[in-house]
């Protein structure tokens, strides 16, 4: 009778240096830097939380790092098992099958030989074929391709989405080790009971786009259709093209940071508080920039009712001279949502708190005069507080009206929902001429 595995090793690699081992061993995973990596000039550490040494990692740390590399859906997981065979749900089994493509840099093999980054390779797809990825990506087939079609990728997050490369004008499925380039998140889905939220692609663009207006580092975002499918297309800030070749940045977010499992994402379930991140970016590489973004975005998801945005919506670049903020994404306002579905803003609660002589979820029971607290209680100075309020109250009137402009001549639902959004900022924004 042959005996049963006990201990399974991946090996993790970027672009064309091979970093460390994975190890599975009953289970329990452990992370080790390799010779080559500790000792080459390209080398850095993975996460904040597993910081450069030639002794194993294991434990909490670890588990979080690797597991927030995967989807935060059951079902999605299960469909990995399903569809491309996947030993199990376990991160080290599901990454062992779709490790090839993930957030970040590091991609997964049952080898430790490292080979150069190769020429850009994709297959072309039409029109008809993107639309089909599209929408089996809303049914659960998030991988979209069959198993014997070799494309394989991992994309973290909680909502249904599918990448592919744009190469040349062209889109396509990446062969062999070519990344993806854009992220594609179809509308999603509403079900039976739940506030109608349809209207994301419409809503996230517009929220990318005031942000951007603003001067705030964010994803680049379009909307674009593929045989009847809307689609938000999101360029990926963790890939860089560099002649015939694209390669891939490191990045992690913040519960990989912090060494906190994904479905504590949110601060009222354990997850980190705006505290937490600001305390990281105190030794950020661009402190003071980080910083302010971060308590800018804090005070604009408020304003926009952007309810999503826990640790796992804000990353950090890693390069070999330290860590940095990344742009800003997955936003979404809720404003646009309750205006126009069955969703009551007093069961609008935000991500991370708001602190003054208590912690305020709750978006209606927060106010101007709890921010400069908020900030002291971070670690912030109230004065640049009052400039980060000033900056954002003073031009955002007007990036909402210009991206409100541009949603109306994108479609009827996209000025719907830009309205809706516009409205309901405005309304939040009255409150600091009280």
């Amino acid at each position: 009778m042959s005996q049963r595995k006990v201990e399974s090793t991946l090996f993790c690699h970027m672009n064309d240096q091979f970093v460390g081992t994975l190890t599975s061993r009953l289970n329990n995973l452990s992370f080790r830097y390799s010779e080559h990596w500790l000792n080459s000039e390209f080398g850095r550490a993975i996460s904040v939380s597993l910081p450069l040494t030639d002794q194993a990692y294991s434990g909490d740390a670890v588990n979080a790092y690797f597991d927030n590399l995967l989807p935060d859906s059951t079902e999605v997981r299960k469909h990995i098992v399903d569809r491309l065979g996947a030993k199990s749900t376990k991160p080290f089994d599901l990454l062992a099958a779709v490790g090839k493509d993930c957030i970040g840099a590091l991609t997964f093999t049952n080898s430790p030989e490292s080979t150069p980054v190769p020429n850009t390779e994709v297959v072309p797809l039409n029109d008809a074929q993107i639309g089909k990825l599209v929408a089996d990506s809303r049914t659960g087939k998030t991988l979209g391709m069959q198993p014997n079609e070799g494309f394989r990728f991992s994309l973290a997050g909680a909502q249904e989405k599918t990448a592919l490369t744009f190469w040349k004008g062209q889109w396509g499925v990446p062969v062999g080790r070519t990344p993806t380039t854009h992220i594609l998140k179809p509308r999603i889905l509403t079900r039976p009971g739940e506030p109608d939220l349809s209207s994301s692609v419409e809503n996230e663009w517009f929220c990318m786009r005031v942000i951007q207006l603003l001067g705030l580092p964010v994803a680049h975002t379009t909307i674009d259709s593929f045989n009847g499918e809307d689609v938000l297309v999101v360029e990926r800030f963790d890939r860089k093209i560099v002649g015939e070749k694209i390669y891939r940045l490191p990045q992690e977010d913040f519960c990989q940071a912090l060494g906190i499992a994904g479905g504590s994402k949110y601060e009222e379930h354990g997850g980190p508080s705006a505290k937490d991140i600001m305390q990281v970016l105190s030794t950020s590489i661009a402190a003071v920039s980080d910083r302010d973004t971060f308590m800018s975005a804090q005070l604009l998801y408020w304003l926009f009712a952007a309810i999503d945005g826990h640790a796992k919506n804000f990353s950090l670049a890693l390069t070999p001279n330290g860590y940095r903020l990344t742009p800003l994404y997955d936003v979404l306002s809720a404003h646009g949502f309750a205006q126009i579905g069955n969703l009551h803003p007093k069961k609008i609660k935000m991500a991370m708190a708001v602190n003054s002589k208590n912690r305020h979820y709750h978006w209606h029971t927060i106010f101007p005069r709890h921010w400069a607290t908020h900030a002291k209680s971070l670690g912030y100075n109230p004065e640049r507080m009052d400039s980060v309020i000033a900056d954002i109250t003073g031009k955002l009137g007007n990036c909402l009206d210009i991206a409100s402009e541009e949603a109306a001549s994108i479609s009827a639902r996209a000025e719907q929902t830009a309205e809706a959004i516009r409205a309901g900022t405005l309304k939040a924004l009255q409150r600091f001429s009280v």
